[in-house]
């Protein structure tokens, strides 16, 4: 029990934020080490000497998200 600073409990009382970034960041170095090592062994390989190319269409529009993941052709 502390009588000499009122405050102190109020200072150093963590709040639900506050506790799960202290405990993501203990996680992530932890085992960041690891991930860093596994990479390293691994050495990434291209097909064919050459990265693959990539092309993103980011349209606005079209069908919603529940139209398209579960089509029903017989549905109204």
């Amino acid at each position: 029990m502390t009588h000499g600073c009122p405050d102190l409990r109020r200072t150093f009382t963590p709040d639900r934020r506050a506790f799960l970034k202290a405990g993501l960041l203990g996680t992530m170095g932890l085992s960041l080490p690891q991930l860093l090592a596994r990479e390293a062994k691994s050495g990434t390989k291209s097909v064919g000497g050459r990265e693959p190319s990539v092309i993103i269409l980011w349209m606005r529009g079209g069908p919603a998200q529940h139209e398209t993941w579960d089509p029903k052709p017989d549905a109204p």
